[in-house]
């Protein structure tokens, strides 16, 4: 009985910092996207020093966190779905740069 109620805290504790982690990526990704739609590099570019976010990575944030998401919701075709799109953004990315 005791192995299940610790098993049970340990389950709760990941599902919180999943969540967590998860509502926080595509928070920051949102933000950033509007940042760039908005045009202020404030947003995008914390410090001038600092390199500013790319649009990609901002997506890239939101796809990967969704999945994230959705793989704890047992949620398998929206995993699918965002991992594939992940991929093919960092796949025309690579191009982009090796271009």
């Amino acid at each position: 009985m005791f192995v299940n109620k610790q098993k049970d805290s340990v389950s709760n504790w990941l599902g919180y910092i999943t969540n967590a982690t998860g509502g926080l990526l595509i928070l920051l990704g949102g933000i950033v996207i509007i940042g760039w739609y908005m045009g202020s590099t404030t947003i995008v570019q914390l410090r001038p020093q600092l390199v500013p976010m790319q649009f990609n990575t901002a997506l890239g944030f939101i796809l990967c966190a969704t999945g994230l998401l959705s793989l704890y919701y047992k949620e398998s075709r929206l995993t699918m779905c965002c991992g594939g799109l992940s991929a093919g953004l960092a796949l025309l990315t690579l191009l982009q740069y090796f271009f």
